[in-house]
């Protein structure tokens, strides 16, 4: 909850403010610049994870609560960046994307929920929090660095696309032909 509580304030300006500056710097503005305050949790997030693993062993009380706002302090800023990237990307189709985003959370979130037990018994508590900062990590560098270098490309891709089976999908609906 303090993790929460100190990072839900600043996430999405500091998001906004370091979008600004690259944009400032870069001479214009692309969505991806709001991508780059994914380096936080990065930084943040996965030692969180393993200061509350290997503190929890040692019978700690205070390692793992500062492990666990360190985890929720990060973890607040990853949907600021990458829901504002999403809306600045594709803003006709934001509540499309956004809602994508959540039901990929909710199932990595099921998944890891139905996982974890068995691994913890497989592998032990140290192993698991190692593993599972090792996950975090990946997650975070094959999200977001193929965003950074491939993302207007993709926005291309995909716009170019949605116009060409889109536009066919809306002309057929509004001259009331549901077969072409």
């Amino acid at each position: 909850m303090v993790g929460i509580i100190l990072a839900f304030p600043i996430a999405g300006p500091l998001v906004d403010i370091m979008s600004r500056k690259l944009s400032k710097v870069k001479g214009g503005h692309q969505p991806e610049f709001r991508l780059y305050s994914m380096v936080i949790p990065f930084i943040v997030c996965s030692p969180g994870l393993l200061l509350f693993g290997f503190t929890c062993i040692k019978g700690s009380y205070v390692g793992p609560a500062v492990g666990f706002a360190l985890q929720a302090a990060g973890l607040t800023l990853v949907p600021s960046a990458v829901i504002s990237y999403t809306i600045d990307s594709y803003p006709y189709h934001a509540s499309e994307a956004v809602a994508s985003i959540n039901l990929l959370t909710s199932l990595m979130s099921f998944a890891l929920s139905r996982t974890a037990p068995q691994w913890l018994q497989r592998v032990g508590v140290r192993q698991l929090f190692i593993d599972m900062s090792v996950v975090q990590w990946a997650h975070f560098i094959g999200l977001t660095l193929p965003l950074l270098f491939l993302g207007p490309w993709v926005r291309k891709h995909t716009a170019a696309f949605h116009a060409k089976v889109g536009g066919r999908t809306l002309g057929a609906a509004s001259m009331g032909h549901a077969d072409h």
